[in-house]
This record gives structure tokens, C-alpha cells and sequence, in this order.
């Protein structure tokens, strides 16, 4: 079976396409993905755009690291409940969490970040300047971030760089790599709020509106001191077996999906207030903005 070949000749002139693309036109059509687009206001700034994305993305290291710490925290805490209980399902999933912000911290591919707003700077600049006038940049405030009329004046006035009373490809693409490496911080990190507030409490089970956890402990409460202890055992058990259910359940998919709303709403306000305080020092050059 042949991989596929897929090639961007994205603004490429004739004389900078690469000899893979003659091979690949000897290919057979199934076994080759061309994608051509319109040259527009990024076309030979790509990697500019992206290295933006990813001093903001790595600017959140310092965030990431705090939680992995605390992931690690949690499982040295829970290491020592093993006896098939709470304890040590949450140490695993305080783990796999720790695990997941490394990875996080570590990815190096911003390039669907850009794509999507390549995409939409193109619909926000109606009048096909490449640039984003003052009245295309409230509407893009308020569209994407709820951002009031007053705010997104200043807002503007701090990422008109070159003051030339537009925002250009630089400064735009400066402002949307703070909103998406906020975006990705923060809605990780109300979703695994959510999971530790499952896996380290005792858990009712979703089918009997907790009733067997009820009564397991029930059964362990009054039975512990005849039994030395021994009748809390089943009540370790059923919770340990619970929580594994219920972080796979329908009802927790819709409590990660609410955790990652308010997670958004995090982000938001948090980007507004970063964008407030203007573009970090010596990144934006005006004379690159004006261009």
C-alpha cells in the first residue's frame, strides 16, 4: 500500500517549487494531496507568525510546570491507599494528568493554531486590506471574546505597534497566540479540576443515586469494631470501583464538557486582561507591523 504525498504550494512561485512536486505529479491521484490556496496577508510569513504562537504557548511554562507539580503531589499522596480504593485510582489519574501538562508544555506544532486565524483574520477584514481597521477590530473583540466597545479601544491602542491605525498580520497573530495558549491551559485544567474532585471523594454510583455506597458504608460504620476494621473493606471496594465507572460514564463527559466551558470563560477573561496590558516587550518590531 503507497502513503499518500501531500504538498502546500500555498503562494509558491514557479521558480521555489520543490522537485517533489514534479514526482508527485507522476503519481497516481489517489496517492497525492495538493493544496493550493490564494496568496494573502501571510503568504512569506508563516514562520514568523508561528515562532509568535510559540514564545506565548512557552511563555506558560512557569503554569504548566506548578500543575505538573501538583499531579505528582497528589500521587505520592494517594501512593500508599492500595487497597483497590479511591486512593489509588486517583494516584493513577494523578499520573496520566501529570503526564497529559508535560505533554502540553513540551508540543511544538502551532500550526493549526495559525491556520484558524489565518481563516479568520480573512473573514474579519472586510475590506480586503490585510489589515484589521479600527472598526473590524471591535467587531473582532466582540465576536470572539465579548469584549466591550471601551475595552477593545484600548486594547487597540496598545497592539497598533507602528501606529498606522490598523492591526497587521503580526500584531494580530501576537493577540490570538496569547488567546490560544490561555484557551489551552485553562480548559485542561478545569477538566482535571473536575476529575480530582471525582477520584478523591467518595463517589455515589450514577444507576442507584448512591445507595449501595450508602449502605456500604453503613455496613462498615456499624461493623467495624466487631470486625477490627475488616467491614470498611467492601466500602473501599465499591468506591474504587465506582470511581473507574463513573470518570467513564455519560454523566462525566457532560461534567468535562462543563468544566471546559467555564474553562473558556477562564480564558477569556484572562486573555482580555493580557491584552490589556499591551504586547510583551520586544517581540513586535513596528517596522516589521507596518509591512
Amino acid at each position: 500500500m503507497h502513503s499518500r504525498c501531500s504538498l502546500d504550494l500555498t503562494g509558491a512561485p514557479p521558480s521555489r517549487i520543490p522537485s517533489q512536486v514534479f514526482i508527485a505529479l507522476c503519481l497516481p491521484s489517489e496517492q497525492v494531496n495538493l493544496v493550493v490556496r490564494e496568496p494573502d496577508a501571510f503568504t512569506g510569513h508563516e514562520d514568523t507568525c508561528r515562532g509568535l504562537y510559540k514564545k506565548a504557548h512557552h511563555s506558560m511554562g512557569p503554569k504548566y510546570d506548578q500543575q505538573i507539580a501538583k499531579c505528582r503531589k497528589r500521587a505520592e499522596k494517594h501512593a500508599g491507599n492500595g487497597i483497590h480504593g479511591s486512593g489509588s485510582n486517583a494516584q493513577v489519574n494523578a499520573l496520566a494528568r501529570a503526564n497529559s501538562y508535560e505533554k502540553l508544555r513540551d508540543m511544538d506544532d502551532f500550526n493549526p493554531w495559525f491556520e484558524t486565524d489565518r481563516r479568520l483574520f480573512a473573514q474579519m477584514d472586510v475590506d480586503k486590506s490585510n489589515f484589521l481597521d479600527k472598526t473590524e477590530f471591535k467587531e473582532l473583540m466582540k465576536v470572539n471574546f465579548g469584549v466591550k466597545e471601551e475595552q477593545a479601544a484600548t486594547i487597540y491602542g496598545k497592539y497598533d505597534v507602528d501606529q498606522k491605525d490598523s492591526i497587521g498580520i503580526y500584531e494580530f497573530c501576537m493577540m490570538m497566540s496569547i488567546w490560544h495558549s490561555q484557551l489551552e491551559y485553562y480548559e485542561n485544567k478545569h477538566e482535571a479540576d473536575i476529575e480530582f474532585e471525582v477520584t478523591e471523594s467518595a463517589i455515589p454510583c450514577m444507576c442507584c443515586d448512591g445507595i449501595c455506597v450508602k449502605y456500604a458504608t453503613t455496613f462498615g460504620c456499624c461493623c467495624s469494631l466487631c470486625t477490627l476494621g475488616l467491614s470498611w473493606i467492601p466500602c473501599w471496594c465499591m468506591a474504587g470501583a465506582l470511581t473507574n465507572d463513573i470518570l467513564e460514564s455519560d454523566h462525566m463527559d457532560k461534567e468535562r464538557t462543563k468544566a471546559r466551558e467555564e474553562g473558556v470563560k477562564a480564558a477569556k477573561k484572562h486573555t482580555a486582561k493580557k491584552l490589556e496590558a499591551g504586547p510583551p516587550a520586544n517581540v513586535l518590531k513596528p517596522a516589521e507591523c507596518a509591512k
